[in-house]
């Protein structure tokens, strides 16, 4: 993401690269918040006629804010506050501004300071390298792309080899099972990891250096228990995506999640937990707080969003120098944080 922040105005010119880049825009917007970008709005020249769509530049103050995941594009409806050329636009009517990549929105709002990290976790997001995770078996391949805003499921590719055939048609099926995911992962120009128990992925490693050594150069090979999303969530869990990704922020996320569980297992169910170095749940957190105990608070954006008694806390918190870390409310880890309350910290020291 390209953006230039004006701390005078409160206006933040921002061009999305990606749809990753857009989903951070949608997170950081709320009603009331001024968006200008350039747009197509129906001009009807005559009362019956229906018209037809021309280019304007139009203002509006959001009202309704929504991401739409499977296209990538970033829908905001609110009512115009001004725009050009004059003739085509009605002050005070609805409009809707689609947000896409490569093309610059401007937004103007009283920026909050995890808002503002939010952009700048955006821009470092961009430079960092994307990635591709290939669970396989000898049945079955399951191919995901690790994004800034999560894990996606790609596509299964199956494989019609069986025992049961005579060798020769055994090993075409093979090599067409094969072939299958190599074309798939020959469309990705970034790194790529290949996971699965037993030998398979060994197999299809041997098949990658006699037909595209090119490709094998971006290939890294793991282990892992099964070929199913839970098997690439178990490569997340353990580290490898993170070290692998340069830690991509879902792989970040499952892995302080992975910390916290361990940090409080064996305490008691709420409060502090284990080594006494965590806290949990609001009235915890905020008692936490008050004593300056805070290092690292974990908290899920929905949340922050929604609720101006967990903003307040989270301001309080980045006042007093805790590392504040923005969960993915929607995400595997965020569901997870959501069964802590949503709200969780690492402490310094005990509290009683």
């Amino acid at each position: 993401m390209r953006a230039s922040i004006n701390h005078a105005t409160g206006e933040a010119r921002l061009t999305p690269e990606s749809d990753e880049d857009i989903w951070h825009i949608e997170r950081v917007l709320g009603p009331g918040d001024i968006v200008k970008s350039q747009s197509m709005r129906r001009f009807k020249p005559g009362e019956g006629e229906s018209g037809d769509k021309r280019p304007v530049t139009v203002e509006i103050v959001a009202e309704k804010i929504e991401f739409h995941e499977q296209t990538g594009r970033l829908r905001i409806t609110g009512k115009i506050k001004s725009g050009h050329p004059e003739e085509y636009i009605q002050i005070g009517a609805y409009h809707t501004i689609d947000v896409i990549p490569g093309e610059q929105v401007s937004v103007v709002k009283k920026w909050k300071p995890y808002q503002l990290e939010r952009l700048k976790e955006a821009q470092s997001e961009s430079r960092r390298p994307k990635l591709a995770i290939v669970a396989m078996d000898e049945e079955k391949a399951t191919i995901a792309l690790v994004k800034g805003y999560g894990v996606r499921k790609v596509c299964e590719i199956e494989s019609r080899a069986s025992k049961k055939d005579e060798r020769k048609v055994h090993a075409q099926a093979v090599a067409k099972y094969y072939g299958a995911i190599l074309d798939k992962v020959k469309g990705y120009g970034h790194r790529v990891i290949v996971a699965g128990p037993g030998f398979e992925k060994d197999n299809f490693r041997k098949f990658v250096e006699q037909n595209d050594k090119d490709v094998l150069a971006r290939l890294s090979f793991e282990g892992c228990s099964n070929c199913e999303m839970s098997g690439i969530y178990e490569l997340m869990r353990q580290g490898i995506v993170s070290k692998i990704a340069g830690q991509e922020r879902a792989a970040r996320e499952i892995e302080q999640m992975n910390e916290f569980i361990g940090a409080i297992s064996g305490g008691p169910s709420s409060g502090t937990g284990g080594s006494g170095l965590a806290a949990y749940g609001r009235k915890a957190v905020a008692e936490a707080l008050a004593y300056g105990a805070i290092e690292r608070l974990m908290v899920n954006d929905e949340l922050v969003r929604r609720e101006e008694e967990i903003e307040k806390l989270v301001e309080k918190a980045e006042e007093s120098g805790a590392r504040v870390v923005y969960f993915n409310a929607h995400e595997y880890a965020g569901k997870q944080l959501e069964g802590f309350g949503g709200i969780a910290a690492f402490l310094k020291f005990k509290v009683k």
